[in-house]
């Protein structure tokens, strides 16, 4: 792969899949642990009506435009002006810090009782103390 020509769609469609299932394998157990059973599959179930519904807001204000637009910040920018790019870009730093800490707390979590479990079994100490 060409680093300076960037992802072919095939590509970057298959690193997407591997984020997508990389973060459902790691979140969704642990979701339903700390949500409990019910609550967990109530989220479960409304996660992807919510992600459909932006889609769909997304796509039909794309073609309502009287522009061609292609991106959310252009959208933001079209209706709202300069101050949305910047709001748009907090979000998304706000959102993607989120999903940083929720995968470093369960990678912590997860390491440590395997460390216990695998060389430290009765013992408390830096490796294994969650």
């Amino acid at each position: 792969m060409d680093l300076k020509k960037g992802l072919s769609a095939f590509e970057g469609s298959l690193a997407l899949l591997s984020v997508i299932i990389g973060g459902g394998i790691v979140g969704i157990p642990y979701a339903m642990y700390s949500s409990g059973v019910l609550f967990g599959i109530i989220l479960t179930l409304i996660s992807p009506i919510l992600a459909w519904t932006s889609g769909y807001l997304f796509m039909t204000c794309k073609l309502m435009a009287p522009i061609k637009i292609e991106t959310l910040y252009e959208l933001g920018y079209y209706t709202m002006g300069k101050s949305s790019i910047y709001f748009i870009s907090f979000i998304a730093i706000v959102c993607n810090d989120g999903f940083c800490m929720i995968y470093f707390i369960v990678f912590g979590s997860t390491a440590s009782s395997m460390a216990k479990e695998l060389f430290w079994h009765d013992k408390d100490n830096i490796f294994t103390t969650d």
